[in-house]
């Protein structure tokens, strides 16, 4: 653990936010049936981690952190995976970019405020006040999603 300790000092917070969203949707999803679809899972998960963190210049955990985006997103992206992609399960597709984008928000009500329901109200809501960079937060946190997938490739040995 203490060699850990130096590293995390290196660690920003989206790279907590991609490892616990990647390895949380590997581990609801990691049994599909190809790998092609699970690079698509995964993909799409990424999407919806980084995606809030989009407004940093412009009302950052407010625009875009918000549950009304969340909504619009999720609709639109199966909307165009069932109409112009036609993949064939595009729910589990969005879902995936739902746990990414909805753990992003998450890990955002830990460390601050977050705008949930922007633009009716800019009030932000917070379960936690812990600093961003706080390294025992974000150990914790990445060894949580790694903690996960292990569990997940321990049911193919």
């Amino acid at each position: 653990l203490l060699i850990f300790i130096p590293i995390s000092y290196m660690m920003v917070k989206k790279s907590t936010h991609i490892v616990f969203a990647l390895t949380l949707t590997y581990y609801i999803f990691g049994n599909t049936s190809s790998w092609l679809n699970l690079i698509l899972i995964e993909f799409s998960s990424f999407l919806g981690t980084v995606l809030p963190d989009w407004d940093t210049r412009y009302r950052h955990r407010a625009l875009l952190h918000n549950i009304f985006i969340f909504i619009s997103t999720f609709m639109l992206l199966t909307f165009i995976l069932k109409t112009i992609f036609d993949i064939l399960n595009p729910v589990i597709v969005s879902i995936s970019y739902g746990i990414g984008f909805l753990s992003h928000i998450l890990l955002d009500l830990l460390t601050g405020g977050v705008s949930l329901f922007y633009p009716l109200t800019y009030k932000r809501f917070t379960l936690l006040k812990i600093k961003y960079d706080n390294p025992v937060l974000n150990i914790a946190l990445i060894f949580f999603g790694l903690l996960l997938f292990y569990l997940k490739m321990k049911t193919y040995l």
